[in-house]
């Protein structure tokens, strides 16, 4: 229900209910998700129904963003403000799922 609400898919929650266990486990998790997709875009691609150039633009927009995350990670851990900004983030999170 919440990964709903905030726009984001099961998996999302999945991987962060698996913080607490061990990594295995998260990576376990990760590839039944890359399966599911995998086997999802066959089928829409025999179909048909498959938007190849949106495709493309989101997965170099994620490319993009996650190396500019990894970057700001490495930083904010650098510079010790890593927890801060992460539990304000959340917080300001939290308070547009509100309202």
């Amino acid at each position: 229900m919440v990964s709903g609400l905030v726009g984001v898919g099961g998996g999302f929650m999945r991987h962060l209910r698996c913080c607490s266990s061990a990594c295995s486990v998260a990576v376990a998790t990760g590839s039944q998700i890359a399966a599911t997709s995998f086997s999802g875009i066959m089928t829409q691609t025999r179909r048909k129904a498959v938007d190849w150039r949106m495709g493309m633009l989101l997965s170099v927009g994620g490319i993009v963003g996650s190396s500019i995350g990894v970057a700001l990670f490495e930083r904010l851990l650098r510079l010790g403000q890593l927890d801060l900004i992460v539990s304000l983030l959340y917080l300001l999170l939290l308070s547009s799922v509100g309202f």
